[in-house]
Formats: structure tokens, C-alpha cells, sequence
């Protein structure tokens, strides 16, 4: 979604000044590849951004919609048998109903984004370690276009990262301890995964995601190192996890059958942040 929205945002600094329809989905019926809200942006019939299929209606949306005038609505029903035995056959057997909007008035992307579009969560995923296994995984996330940052106090992993322009940062156990300093507050939504495969450091990036109240935990290894890491946690600090914090705690992190190697793991990551996390 945050990828797609960044999209939208290029495609519409690009154009918005030649002529922009955008096209909406208002309501669905049966089955649909997107849901409503879900909007395109049309220049001409060639340059458009943003999928309201599954690229099998997207034609004859663009099509219908540079016919339409501003605020006519519109729909596709590809649930009727003429249109499986005598048209396309295409789409998700589903009822679209769309509105079109000419974009002459709206100035600049904020205003279109505050008239058109719901208001993103901003989600951060935190790393706590920065090994050449966090480095496959911050590539994907570049890719992805999403929010991060890789935490770590070792100066080696630190300048391996900005020669490869990876987000970073260094934060040793004082920091995740004292850890007001670290400033994640303009962020709604934040995701910690926990796999700098040191025992001392995992125990303190834990601590510090528990208090942070994070939405999202995650601890790289198998189940045994989770123990060692919560029997670690009650020797330093003192305190037990409760039954709701552990419970919060994905560990194995990732989708499982895909950890074969860094890729693999940084794949599964990465699987299970796009489902819990910016779905």
C-alpha cells in the first residue's frame, strides 16, 4: 500500500498540471481485487497509474472513464453469464461501481491526497542488528519503499551499511535502555524485529520494544533461543513476561518453509510484516 500510494504521488506530480481523472471505487459486490476506496489515475489511455483489477479490467476502466464527465459513477459486472460467454470472461466475478473525478481544481498532491485518499498509517520497522542478514532484509525493504531503520553498536556492520546506503543507526544497550532519546513517536505504527544474535543485545532491544508497546515483535531463531532470551530478560530485570506480552511475541519470526538461507529468511520477514503490519 505504501509503495502503491508513492506511486500515485509520482504519477501525479507528473501530470496533474496536462489533465488527471481520478476514478474511485465506491462500492463492490461478490468478489473484487480491490475494495472501496481504492482509486486510478488516468492522464489518456496510455499513461495511467494504480490497479483497480487484477490488470484484466484496467483497458476498459481507463476507456469508460476518459468518456465519463466529472462525478459520474459507473460500474463493471463481470458476474453475468453474457459477459463469460460473449464479452471478456474476465475479472473476479464481482460488481465495481466507480466514480470518476476530473482534477482541474485540486493544486498539488497534498490537497488531492487530503480530498481523495484515507489517510496512510506511517509504520517504522526497527532492527536490532545490522549483520549481513539485516542488510538482505533492509534491501528488501528499500524495494518495498517502507520505513526503517537498522540498530547496532558494532562500527563494522555501521560502515558496511552507509557504504551500501542502508538506513542506520547506532544505539548500544545504554540507548535501548534509556531509550527516550530514540524518538519513534511520529511514527503510528511500529514493527521491531529482533536478530542481532547477541543474547545481551536481543534482551535489551526486547525489553525496549515491550515498553515501547510496539505492534509488532519479532525474534529471529528457533524456539529455544526465545526461552534463553525470556530467562535472560527475568535475570537482568527482574521481571517476568506476562502471558499478553509473549503472546504478542512472533518467534520463529517469519512464514515458515522459506528460511533456507538470507534471502529466504529476509523473504519470510518480510511476508509476515506485510500481513500484520501494512496490510
Amino acid at each position: 500500500m505504501i509503495r502503491e500510494r508513492k506511486k500515485l504521488q509520482r504519477f501525479y506530480q507528473a501530470f496533474y498540471k496536462k489533465g488527471l481523472v481520478a476514478v474511485s471505487i465506491v462500492s463492490t459486490e461478490g468478489s473484487t481485487f480491490k475494495k472501496t476506496g481504492a482509486i486510478k489515475l488516468i492522464h489518456d489511455e496510455q499513461n495511467h497509474c494504480g490497479f483497480l483489477s487484477g490488470g484484466c479490467l484496467e483497458q476498459q476502466i481507463v476507456e469508460q472513464s476518459l468518456r465519463c464527465k466529472d462525478q459520474e459513477e459507473f460500474a463493471i459486472d463481470t458476474r453475468l453469464e453474457l459477459d463469460l460467454m460473449f464479452g471478456s470472461g474476465s475479472g473476479c466475478q464481482g460488481l465495481l461501481h466507480l466514480k470518476v473525478d476530473h482534477l482541474s481544481g485540486v493544486a498539488d498532491w497534498h490537497g488531492f491526497q487530503n480530498k481523495f485518499l484515507i489517510k496512510p498509517h506511517q509504520p517504522l520497522v526497527v532492527v536490532a542488528g545490522a549483520g549481513e542478514d539485516a542488510q538482505v532484509l533492509a534491501h528488501m525493504f528499500q524495494h518495498l519503499e517502507w520505513s526503517y531503520q537498522l540498530w547496532d553498536d558494532r562500527q563494522h556492520y555501521l560502515e558496511q551499511c552507509k557504504a551500501k546506503k542502508i538506513c542506520h543507526k547506532k544505539v548500544n544497550d545504554t540507548d535501548l535502555i534509556h531509550g527516550e532519546s530514540l524518538e519513534l513517536l511520529e511514527h503510528d505504527v511500529v514493527a521491531f524485529v529482533v536478530m542481532s544474535h547477541r543474547l545481551s543485545y536481543d534482551v535489551d532491544a526486547l525489553k525496549f520494544s515491550i515498553d515501547q508497546k510496539a505492534d509488532y515483535i519479532g525474534i529471529l531463531g528457533p524456539k529455544d533461543r526465545s526461552l534463553k532470551l525470556y530467562e535472560e530478560y527475568y535475570n537482568k530485570f527482574g521481571v517476568k513476561m506476562s502471558f499478553e506480552q509473549k503472546d504478542k511475541i512472533n518467534c520463529p519470526i517469519g512464514v515458515e518453509k522459506l528460511a533456507y538461507d538470507e534471502e529466504g529468511v529476509a523473504l519470510s520477514i518480510v511476508a509476515q510484516l506485510k500481513k500484520e503490519i501494512f496490510s
